[in-house]
């Protein structure tokens, strides 16, 4: 599964136990006793390109595997690996024009966007993605905040009272930035 992590679960009294990242290594299932009981699969063929017949997605995943079994050579003058199947940018701003072109015109069409992503490795930079290319299409938009009090500081974290504002900037995995832009022009 390239390296994709797999989290088995089950008892633990319903909670995980809190790793931290000093220990997430030690945590993981190939350290684990567990390990010599798991049998390994390696996936040979990549269905999505075999059952549709696509022939630059087959060529991109035979590329990838090649690089990940180290058996792709670097330029020796940039030291970077040569990609014949893709494109290379120089900038945010050029990757978005090369998958978003013409932006404006086709924001309202589904089956346009849906042909389309942009894959990061962390939400930050997703966020300044998504904020870049939100300021490139029409109409007017809109803040939506949550509700800005605590309701019962006998409740707070820790029994120490914060204000609210102070909450806002902290950004929890899955959850939205504070605030909430959107507009009618957004695809949700």
């Amino acid at each position: 599964m390239g390296g994709a992590t797999v989290v088995l679960a089950g008892g633990f009294r319903q909670t995980l136990p809190t790793v931290t990242p000093e220990d997430q290594i030690n945590a993981c299932l190939k350290n684990s006793y567990l390990w010599h009981h798991v049998e390994k699969f390696s996936l040979t063929t990549n269905m999505r390109s075999h059952i549709h017949g696509d022939l630059s997605a087959g060529q991109f995943v035979n590329k990838l595997l090649q690089i990940g079994d180290g058996k792709v050579s670097e330029d020796p003058s940039t030291g970077l690996i040569i990609m014949p199947c893709g494109q290379i940018v120089n900038s945010p701003d050029e990757l978005l024009s090369k998958v978003y072109p013409n932006i404006r015109q086709n924001f309202k069409d589904q089956d346009w966007l849906s042909h389309r992503a942009i894959l990061a490795s962390r939400n930050d930079v997703v966020e300044k993605l998504n904020v870049t290319i939100k300021k490139q299409l029409p109409g007017k938009e809109y803040a939506f905040k949550s509700i800005d009090c605590i309701l019962n500081d006998d409740e707070a974290v820790g029994g120490v009272s914060r204000p609210f504002a102070a909450w806002l900037p902290l950004i929890s995995k899955g959850l939205e930035y504070h605030p909430v832009t959107s507009s009618a022009r957004d695809t949700i």
